[in-house]
């Protein structure tokens, strides 16, 4: 496959470095495209294939922002928007046996999802540092977001459909005196949210698909030692 990918952007601080701001855009163009296409193989398993799908246009921006409006406040956005579609997107699917041989029909696939791409994802983290609290240390406390749209792990699977989810996460974090030690405690996934963050398209050969779900809510201990 080839692409010719476009990408303008600028970085930028303001007020003293209290507010950094990073932004591009891109415009990407694929010719002969390769997509992973799975099907049922010949001994009853599963047989995958890298095909030279055709054309296809990936578009979109990202923007960050890293903001200090107060000593110890530390504020944090990420964004980014996609647009994808194919082109041109030719493959076969089976046909009927004739003379004993497996016959072929020609199918377009254009209008299908552009898979494992969202079309928008979002960080976002808020974190505040108190310095010097005694035997503590200086203590940080940190909230943190993430948002995704829907997203297809197909491609075009009904079953590997993820609608938009998004994930809460919390840390506290002590840095010891010592200058060497950290002990956090953090919680991840916090609404215990059920999603899926990937998978694998079996529909066209067994009527089935494998999906891999992200990790339930889960805390934690962390501790590092500098030597």
């Amino acid at each position: 496959e080839v692409l010719d990918n476009y990408e303008v952007g600028l970085k930028a601080s303001w007020l003293d470095d209290r507010l950094l701001t990073n932004v591009s855009v891109f415009y990407g163009i694929y010719d002969d495209i390769q997509q992973t296409i799975l099907a049922a193989g010949p001994a009853g398993d599963f047989a995958s294939r890298v095909a030279n799908a055709g054309e296809a246009v990936v578009r979109g921006a990202e923007f960050e922002m890293r903001a200090v409006p107060l000593p110890g406040l530390d504020l944090r956005v990420g964004l980014g928007f996609t647009d994808a579609e194919y082109r041109e997107f030719d493959d076969v699917i089976e046909g009927p046996v004739v003379n004993m041989m497996q016959s072929t029909i020609p199918i377009s696939r254009r209008n299908e999802d552009f898979f494992n791409t969202p079309s928008f994802t979002g960080t976002f983290s808020a974190a505040y540092t108190i310095v010097g609290v005694g035997p503590l240390g200086d203590v940080t406390t940190r909230l943190s977001w993430f948002q995704q749209d829907e997203v297809n792990f197909g491609p075009s699977s009904d079953t590997l459909e993820q609608g938009k989810y998004g994930l809460l996460g919390a840390q506290i974090t002590f840095a010891l005196p010592d200058g060497q030690t950290e002990i956090a405690l953090f919680g991840e996934n916090l609404l215990d949210r059920r999603y899926v963050n990937s998978g694998i398209n079996f529909e066209r050969g067994f009527a089935a698909s494998l999906a891999y779900f992200g990790p339930p809510r889960m805390y934690g201990v962390e501790i590092r030692r500098d030597f």
